[in-house]
């Protein structure tokens, strides 16, 4: 084992470099990691992945600003990569500049129509901006995409809880929360169930 990791080491050493990132990042050391991001994009100028990645360090710290920086140096490197873009469609949320966000959504969907993590995003602008029957048509495009993807349920839930529709709401953030354990808007959906019935 030793004599093939060296051999890949040889042949890719960032790559190692930018695994090696990501154990710090999920050990929590952030600083260590944004460090060494640093390091490697003087060495790699070019590598869009390494600056997608400092920005996810400097949006975790919350310097936001130096965040869309790093994440719009890799678009330019990579104009296209839709991860890349929703990335910055969150930043740009976090800094609350909404409309801006809801631009660099659309340009995500004119490059992948059938995302389903775009057209989630894209159902929580609309949410955001009270435009509740683009983001319910939004939510039911993410089901349609992908039945089993419950965030579709989640946003739902949202609009409907807007609209009034307490029953309705319910039922919605019901199923996100029997189905949806392991994902980030879990805790939010348990205490909607709790505070609507």
């Amino acid at each position: 084992a030793d004599k093939w990791e060296a051999r890949f080491k040889a042949l890719a050493p960032e790559y190692l470099d930018h695994e090696t990132v990501k154990t710090l990042f999920s050990r929590g050391d952030i600083s260590a990691a944004d460090n060494r991001l640093s390091f490697l994009i003087t060495t790699h100028p070019h590598w869009s992945a390494l600056r997608a990645s400092r920005a996810a360090t400097l949006q975790t710290s919350g310097k936001l600003n130096q965040a869309l920086e790093s994440i719009n140096a890799a678009l330019d490197l990579d104009p296209a990569n839709v991860t890349n873009l929703l990335t910055k469609s969150e930043i740009l949320r976090q800094l609350k500049n909404e409309d801006e966000c809801r631009e660099v959504i659309d340009r995500a969907l004119h490059f992948d129509p059938l995302s389903v993590d775009s057209r989630y995003r894209s159902g929580l602008s609309y949410y955001r901006n009270d435009k509740l029957d683009q983001a319910e048509s939004e939510a039911l495009m993410v089901f349609e995409i992908n039945p089993a993807d419950v965030r579709s349920f989640f946003v739902r839930g949202l609009i409907e809880e807007r609209r009034g529709n307490r029953k309705g709401a319910l039922k919605h953030f019901s199923h996100f929360e029997k189905h949806g354990k392991n994902l980030p808007e879990y805790s939010y959906a348990k205490s909607a169930v709790e505070r609507l019935r």
